[in-house]
This record gives structure tokens, sequence and C-alpha cells, in this order.
């Protein structure tokens, strides 16, 4: 698994560095949890014609990142979402 900006090829000053007093995510797609207008976006072009044309790569990604949403737990109503995320934060991180 990939994981530094030297294995991405990256350079590290294009790197977002983290807040001070932050912990690392455990899971790559965690950016995504608790962001409800990301989703929101990211539904509203799903619906479009142009997301229906979408083939290969840039489909599946449309595909993956959608699921990804759908895991985290962000496409529930609001009281399940406390749920998942109060059952997330409970849990510790690797």
């Amino acid at each position: 698994m990939l994981t530094s900006a030297e294995q991405l090829q990256i350079p590290v000053g294009l790197m977002p560095a983290a807040p001070p007093g932050t912990r690392r995510r455990a899971s790559p797609a965690a950016w995504r949890q608790g962001r409800p207008r990301l989703l929101a976006a990211w539904k509203a072009f799903a619906a479009t014609p142009e997301a229906k044309k979408l083939t290969g790569e840039e489909k599946r990604a449309l595909q993956h990142t959608m699921r990804d949403f759908k895991r985290s737990g962000l496409a529930l109503p609001k009281e399940q979402r406390d749920k998942v995320s109060a059952a997330a934060r409970a849990m510790p991180h690797a």
C-alpha cells in the first residue's frame, strides 16, 4: 500500500500538512466522512448526462467514490450518521 509522498512520487511541498494536534486517519476514504455538501455535489454530478457517459477509469472512479460515501455512512439520515460517527471514534486506529 502506498502511503508516503515519496512512494506516490508527489513532491513533498505539494503534500498538505496536517494541522497540529490531529492524528492520522486509518482510512484513505476518511476525508469523505462528515461532508454532506460534498456528497450532495457528487450526487448532483452523478445524475447528469455527462456522468452517465463516463467510461473506463472515470466511470469506475465515480462508482467507487459513491460507494465510499455510502460505506462511510454519509448517505444515512443524520441520527444514524451520528451513531456511525460515534462508533468510528470509539474504534482504535492503527
